[in-house]
């Protein structure tokens, strides 16, 4: 009721329901009206001459004039609303469209730039998983990742379930793995007793040489500036995270790369092995015997922790990948491991 005590004039545009209807175009809609009012205008006209109405035709007509005014004004005015409201719509659709876009783009640069890493195939499974965890993979496929990542772990023989948070060294950064630390066959088995090997697991030893310097030449400036010089030279020149796990010289191990984690030496090998580098060029000068003492001393060692035979040895040649001769053919495999053997059996009789 109003304020009169009338009830209120209904919406005329209420009969018209089909003006909602988002499937009708509205051309169609517009026709609809026009010919709903020829047929209202019809009827009424039917009605005024079989009631006779002492209402003169003039004014039917005007009535009628006046109603298809209201109509199409009511219906320009629901147009241009719906206009508006479908402008607004597409924006917003839009700018979200852009959003996932740009989350999707994100994730994407975020997976790449892991598997860029020079690092083993176990620790990008392992980061990849923790991402997948974390969710901020989470507009990826995310099953077909998980899955992946953990069989690449259970193929290198991690159990999925200890993955954690990854340290800052595991994650994608800008950090490298070079150590560059000098050590006595006697210092450097107390060092490798104490590694943490639980990130990954060597399964053998690869053994190579330098080529260049030789050991002479090595000499003409102090190890520890070769041994700087060596670090730029493989992550500033060469990009590498990380390089062989061992230098080792006439006089020192030096431990090149961190021992808890893949180096970069011998291509095939690089998730499996600890990698050793001899100082020389052991294709024209003699197997030098301090150096080769130093390199048992050092097998020795880590098959002694690692639990693993003297024949667990490859030479850097060995693989199949590589298109080199090292280290050399005045190093010979048989007897590296048989010296091996002599070590551990000494070692073994205290």
């Amino acid at each position: 009721m109003n304020a009169q005590g009338q009830a209120p004039e209904p919406d005329p545009l209420s009969r018209f329901t089909f003006l909602k209807d988002e499937r009708l175009s509205d051309d169609l809609k517009k026709f609809l009206v026009e010919k709903s009012m020829e047929a209202g205008n019809a009827v009424w006209t039917r009605q005024l001459e079989l009631k006779k109405w002492r209402w003169s035709t003039p004014l039917a007509v005007a009535l009628a004039g006046a109603i298809t005014i209201a109509m199409n004004f009511g219906f320009d005015y629901w147009r241009a609303r719906q206009a508006q409201e479908l402008k607004e719509s597409a924006s917003n659709s839009d700018a979200l469209r852009r959003a996932e876009s740009a989350t999707r783009e994100f994730e994407f640069r975020i997976v790449d730039r892991e598997l860029s890493q020079n690092k083993s195939e176990s620790e990008r499974a392992g980061v990849l998983l923790f991402l997948v965890r974390a969710g901020v993979l989470k507009d990826l496929n995310v099953d077909a990742l998980k899955d992946m990542a953990e069989k690449s772990l259970r193929d290198n023989n991690i159990d999925p379930g200890s993955i954690g948070v990854p340290s800052l060294g595991y994650m994608p950064t800008n950090s490298s793995n070079f150590v560059g630390k000098r050590f006595t066959s006697d210092d450097f088995r107390v060092f490798v007793a104490n590694v943490d090997f639980s990130a990954w697991k060597p399964k053998f030893v690869v053994v190579g040489n330098s080529s260049v310097p030789t050991i002479a030449d090595w000499h003409k400036i102090s190890s520890d500036v070769r041994i700087k010089d060596l670090i730029s030279y493989f992550r500033d020149h060469m990009g590498w995270r990380s390089g062989p796990h061992l230098v080792i010289d006439d006089e020192a191990t030096w431990i090149f790369s961190d021992l808890a984690r893949p180096g970069v030496y011998a291509p095939s090998w690089n998730d499996s092995a600890i990698s050793i580098m001899m100082v020389g060029d052991y294709e024209t000068e003699p197997f030098h015997p301090r150096v080769r003492e130093n390199t048992v001393r050092a097998i020795a060692t880590i098959d002694t922790v690692l639990k693993l035979a003297p024949s667990d040895l490859y030479l850097r040649r060995e693989d199949p990948k590589s298109h080199i001769n090292s280290p050399g053919k005045n190093v010979d495999k048989s007897d590296l491991i048989a010296d091996v053997s002599k070590v551990l059996g000494t070692t073994a009789e205290r």
